[in-house]
């Protein structure tokens, strides 16, 4: 199984059409990989300073990593060629091969990657080349999800196109956020509203949704089409909603805040959806281990 799954990864770094992609998401994971060391190191009180925010290079490297790696999952399915899917990688390229070492850098250096003040060339022109290359990679993505809406990308697999267009509709909360933090210059609002809840709400549905209509692939006797709708709209309007209490200033961790209460409650249908398929995936796979008894003479 090991052995498999290691030819499976040597294939999609270098043979897939998607190799690229996969080839940027292994960046991002290493790096990332190799920052939360760094953090380790530093909450042990080793080689590196309390002050820097090395938790924020580790995290936006991972992420990014995971987002590139779920693209290249899902660009097969747009029913685009594979010059034009070669070409978006090759744009992509650009932002992803930037984002990565100049965020490492800047945290490093003891700066903020995105808004600084400073001499121009070291710390605020990398900051701007950053937030213009953001605003491309938006562009990029409302343009990826635009094609999963054609009839041509839909016939390539209907369950699975469904799940990504839940699952791209909310990773445009987290573009958002984002550039709500561009304007407002920073991640936290009010009192306690930190926007990057937001973030990872709505980039998280890119994994949230589509993985549960793959697991319901393995389920033919099931309506599928109906749980994946369900979750998806748990998700979207989970992603959606997240924005109201952190604009008004309020942590989305905070328990006893009333407004955060439609935001549980959505995540707790969102997982009951999930579960109720987990049970019947693994209701189906014991059945079907399950012998047939010899007919009675």
């Amino acid at each position: 199984m090991l052995n498999a799954a290691v030819t499976r990864v040597k294939g999609a770094l270098l043979h897939s059409d998607e190799r690229m992609v996969y080839q940027m998401a292994l960046v991002g994971l290493v790096s990332g990989a190799l920052c939360y060391l760094c953090l380790l190191l530093q909450q042990l009180g080793l080689l590196f300073p309390a002050e820097l925010e090395i938790v924020r290079a580790a995290s936006l490297c991972f992420a990014f990593g995971l987002f590139l790696a779920t693209t290249g999952l899902v660009l097969p399915l747009t029913g685009l060629t594979v010059r034009t899917r070669t070409w978006f990688q090759r744009v992509l390229a650009v932002p992803a091969y930037y984002a990565f070492p100049v965020e490492i850098i800047q945290v490093f250096r003891g700066l903020d990657p995105r808004f600084n003040e400073g001499p121009f060339l070291t710390h605020v022109l990398p900051g701007i080349v950053y937030g213009a290359l953001f605003g491309f990679v938006i562009l990029m993505y409302v343009w990826l999800t635009a094609q999963f809406f054609t009839a041509k990308s839909y016939r390539t697999n209907p369950l699975l196109v469904l799940g990504i267009r839940y699952g791209l509709l909310s990773s445009m909360a987290g573009f958002g956020s984002g550039v709500w933090m561009a304007l407002i210059q920073g991640r936290y609002i009010g009192e306690q509203g930190d926007i990057m809840g937001v973030h990872f709400l709505g980039f998280h549905g890119l994994q949230a949704v589509p993985v549960l209509a793959l697991l319901l692939l393995r389920l033919p006797d099931v309506q599928p089409l109906r749980y994946v709708h369900a979750a998806g709209s748990l998700w979207l309007l989970l992603s959606m909603y997240s924005v109201l209490p952190t604009a008004l200033g309020r942590s989305l961790l905070d328990f006893t805040e009333p407004l955060n209460a439609p935001l549980y409650v959505l995540l707790a249908a969102w997982g009951a959806v999930t579960v109720r398929v987990v049970l019947l995936l693994a209701r189906s796979r014991t059945s079907s281990k399950q012998p047939e008894l010899p007919a009675s003479s």
